[in-house]
């Protein structure tokens, strides 16, 4: 067993009562042993150490060998992520969110704004948010905000936050989960920094989660690679924010390292996808940052990061 503590008492009581749940439903996670009356301390199952980003990161996805075995376990976890939508959905209470109990558009538009404040602002001062750009990061918080929400999202299903024990996946870190749309976790699973994914692997297993969604009827087959590509946007722009704070204000300088390739992967995905295409002014912008050396230049990052906090000093950025 593990014992954890934790000062945030909703953080816990979320994460008990649906850890409880999950397991009930018979979904992977890890079990709960005891807790303090006050939910500060609780014991659980240990997992080990190893996530399945750690398992992925000396396995290269070009070797044929190791392509079918890492399509082998990626196809588990999606089995495991069909069971959290639909077993786990099943008599869900979203009183037992700590977060906001839906993924909508308020929420995406968050999201968008943490991109903003955390990275653009942060590391790209310079390049202006014009009143073009704000309409398109809106309009794209809108369309994603407009799907169907009918099942839980953890909203961080990833290679990270996959545990792998005893040859099994397990789901953690999924307390600040609500209802949502299906394609978020799908976007956040496959298209991760440490997803140790080509791009052949990665369409492989979307197509795979499209015939499981569509026979579970979680999603509509005819439009769901448009809405996924949205998804995955969303969520790439996000993590652009989440690198720039754990960077920069929790001191993770590695996270730096994932700046240019994600600037690239969304430089890229904003020129190829064709559902991407309306987003004229945001390809102007990726084209503008793919090609300035500085973003690419990882000690630049660290001392950008330095600058602002220096003039930032009392402010959570």
């Amino acid at each position: 067993w593990v014992g954890v503590t934790n000062p945030a008492q909703d953080e816990n009581r979320a994460f008990l009562a649906m850890s409880r749940h999950f397991r009930k439903q018979g979904i992977p996670v890890p079990e709960i042993y005891a807790e303090d009356p006050q939910q500060l301390v609780y014991l659980l199952e240990d997992l080990g150490d190893q996530t399945l980003a750690d398992w992925l990161t000396n396995l290269d996805p070009n070797v044929p060998k190791t392509t079918v075995r890492i399509r082998e376990v990626y196809q588990e976890a999606l089995e495991v992520l069909i069971q959290m939508q639909t077993k786990g959905t099943v008599g869900f209470d979203r009183s037992w969110c700590h977060a906001a109990p839906e993924s909508n558009t308020a929420l995406f538009q968050a999201d968008l704004q943490y991109f903003r404040q955390r990275f653009w602002e942060a590391f790209v001062p310079n390049s202006p948010v014009t009143v073009t750009l704000s309409k398109e990061l809106s309009t794209l918080a809108e369309t994603v905000g407009r799907l169907p929400r009918t099942v839980f999202v953890s909203r961080d299903f990833q290679s990270r936050n996959l545990m792998w024990h005893h040859d099994q996946l397990y789901m953690i870190d999924y307390q600040s989960g609500g209802i949502g749309a299906p394609h978020y976790d799908l976007a956040a699973l496959l298209h991760a920094s440490k997803a140790g994914l080509n791009e052949a692997l990665r369409e492989q297993l979307r197509d795979d989660y499209q015939e499981l969604g569509a026979r579970h009827c979680l999603i509509d087959p005819k439009h769901f690679i448009s809405e996924l590509e949205q998804f995955v946007l969303l969520r790439r722009l996000r993590s652009l924010g989440t690198y720039g704070y754990l960077s920069a204000i929790k001191g993770k300088w590695y996270f730096l390292d994932s700046i240019p390739g994600t600037i690239r992967d969304v430089h890229r995905m904003l020129h190829e996808r064709p559902a991407l295409h309306q987003w004229a002014a945001l390809r102007t912008l990726f084209e503008e940052w793919q090609n300035r050396d500085e973003l690419q230049d990882r000690d630049w990052l660290q001392q950008q990061a330095q600058i602002t906090i220096s003039q930032n000093p009392k402010e959570k950025f």
